[in-house]
């Protein structure tokens, strides 16, 4: 009843929100800004170092 309070009807107040073992994985909550920042620098080394495999 209360995983479906919370997953189902959206009432996160009165339910259960399972967060299972990735949960202690996390070590950082970085800013929306600074994680698509991270996520474009990466993309952009990716993909200049795989243009650079894939050039003649």
């Amino acid at each position: 009843m209360l995983l479906r309070a919370d997953l189902v009807e959206g009432h996160t107040d009165a339910g259960a929100l399972a967060s299972g073992q990735v949960v202690g994985l996390i070590d950082s909550l970085p800013t929306v800004e600074k994680l698509v920042t991270s996520v474009v620098e990466q993309a952009e080394k990716t993909l200049r170092r795989t243009s650079e495999a894939f050039s003649c």
